[in-house]
């Protein structure tokens, strides 16, 4: 036996809540020959860190021990005398609050033409209950689908770069937690009036942004929306 691999790999669950290992992971262990044999039956679930593995009717179960996080559990097989482990991360969150909504702050921003923007230091992300409070959530959201420019990796996270043709633009954020998500559009109003910094990011971080708007307005509706986890995994996002 020469490796052993696991689908998923990663996932994220609520607080609280219990993850069956046995039922939702697909261990799969290769050999020197080539070939591949599911092995989810004979697996030792072993070595947890941030929660506790438990026997039950229907298999190992995972229960977290904190609110939030990530923990870790081992998938443990032997066979031929070899013994082989993959790890699975798990990524706890607290369960959405009822009718929840994801705010963003500011919720309209104006770039000039080739500027980027620090997206994580710029622009705040909390999610709204029903009763007014708010959770703060900026490092945990996802910024997908950029339009009028192009999202770039950075030392502090990520960016969104304005395209040289003037067009008002936006972004996507995007809030994952199980079983659903939320997300909330950004719209982008490019224009040479906005040009006070090469960066944005590093002209104003952690900074409210002030910016001058143009007359014209962006024409990308914004506000926030309810995606299902398996749509946002159709169209790419990996949560």
């Amino acid at each position: 036996m020469t490796g052993l691999a696991l689908s998923p790999s990663a996932v994220t669950i609520a607080a609280g809540s219990r993850y069956g290992l046995r039922a939702n992971v697909e261990v799969t262990a290769s050999f020197d020959d080539g070939t591949t044999r599911a092995v989810s039956n004979g697996v030792e679930w072993v070595e947890p860190v941030g929660g506790r593995v438990l026997s039950t009717a229907e298999g190992a179960v995972f229960a977290p021990l904190a609110g939030s996080g990530t923990a870790f559990v081992k998938a443990r097989y032997s066979s031929g005398g070899f013994t082989r482990s993959a790890t699975l991360a798990l990524d706890i969150v607290q369960p959405l609050p009822a009718k929840a909504q994801l705010v963003l702050r500011p919720a309209l921003v104006a770039l000039a033409p080739g500027v980027s923007l620090d997206l994580p230091a710029n622009v705040q992300a909390v999610l709204r209950a029903e009763d007014g409070s708010e959770q703060q959530v900026t490092r945990e959201v996802h910024w997908l689908y950029p339009v009028g420019g192009e999202l770039r990796r950075t030392p502090s996270g990520i960016a969104f770069e304005a395209a040289g043709d003037g067009s008002d633009g936006s972004v996507l954020a995007v809030y994952a937690a199980p079983s659903q998500a939320l997300s909330a559009r950004l719209p982008i109003a490019i224009s040479e009036v906005s040009r006070t910094s090469r960066s944005l990011g590093e002209a104003t971080v952690g900074q409210p942004l002030v910016l001058a708007l143009t007359e014209r307005s962006p024409r990308l509706a914004s506000g926030p929306l309810r995606a299902s986890t398996a749509a946002l995994e159709t169209a790419g996002l990996q949560l």
